[in-house]
């Protein structure tokens, strides 16, 4: 999905009347800023048509000698957040880390991401010692799946995986031997 923001051209050369406009005719060679804004719920993601490249944020350059066009592009984004509980049992039964598959979120095993929409994102449940992963509440991952793969939509997502305290039990018999 498309996402939205601004982008304002300023000039360092004051004759040329342009701070924060979105066209500027600028003197050759004059010191150029551009700086991209995104929309609330949006996320910059990259320049694209001129001479800006990346995600540099604000990009500066020299006025070209001839027109140009520099795109600010930007993606919808989406916040996740996973939470961990313990159901049964003194609490720190584990915890639960998100990794979205897009390097550009910056989400590797973290408990929050702000990633693009359409993303992937993997949610990973990790029981302590004496622990077991029991489920998945309040959000789109269900059931006992571990780990936990949602594509991202335009509306925020909370998970929390539930865990519980475990213990060992063993069963004997005695008595007296039985032959035949």
């Amino acid at each position: 999905m498309t996402g939205s923001g601004t982008a304002a051209i300023t000039d360092s050369n004051s004759i040329a009347g342009c701070t924060n406009v979105t066209t500027c005719l600028a003197d050759v060679g004059d010191s150029i800023t551009i700086t991209p804004t995104a929309s609330t719920g949006n996320r910059f993601t990259g320049w694209s048509g001129g001479t800006c490249a990346g995600t540099a944020n604000p990009c500066t350059l020299p006025a070209p000698s001839s027109n140009e066009t520099d795109t600010a592009n930007f993606a919808k984004t989406d916040t996740i957040t996973a939470t961990a509980v313990t159901t049964e049992g003194p609490s720190g039964g584990g915890a639960v880390t998100i990794t979205d598959s897009d390097a550009v979120a910056g989400c590797t095993s973290v408990t929050s991401c702000l990633a693009d929409v359409g993303d992937s994102v993997t949610l990973t449940p990790v029981a302590a010692s004496g622990y077991r992963f029991t489920g998945w509440s309040g959000g789109t991952c269900t059931g006992t799946t571990s780990p936990c793969k949602l594509t991202t939509t335009a509306t925020a997502e909370s998970d929390t995986a539930s865990f519980a305290e475990t213990v060992t039990l063993e069963a004997g018999a005695t008595g007296p031997a039985r032959s035949h």
